[in-house]
């Protein structure tokens, strides 16, 4: 996305002032709308991508991998503890058997 809207927006920008005749609305400095620059809105778009896009992605694939080696960590204490208490479970009716 960096790669095409930050262009877009140059070409944009050029050809407003360009073809329309339009520098006396756009000119950063003289304009109508003085400081204003199109290609900033450019910048911009791309931090608020970078911002909200990738950040949620990572985000969310951090979660997936954590929430993956959580539940792996309770099936494997579950597994533990059930075979443990079949074991004394076992040993505790040998023993009464025995007595």
């Amino acid at each position: 996305m960096t790669t095409n809207v930050q262009p877009l927006f140059t070409e944009v920008y050029n050809n407003l002032t360009t073809t329309l005749n339009l520098d006396s609305i756009f000119d950063p400095t003289t304009g109508v709308l003085t400081g204003l620059d199109c290609r900033l809105l450019g910048e911009d778009g791309v931090n608020m991508k970078e911002a909200f896009c990738v950040n949620s992605y990572n985000r969310i694939f951090f979660d997936l991998v954590v929430v993956g080696i959580m539940s792996f960590g309770m099936f494997l204490m579950v597994c533990c503890i059930l075979c443990f208490n079949v074991r004394h479970y076992q040993h505790y009716l040998h023993t009464k058997g025995k007595g």
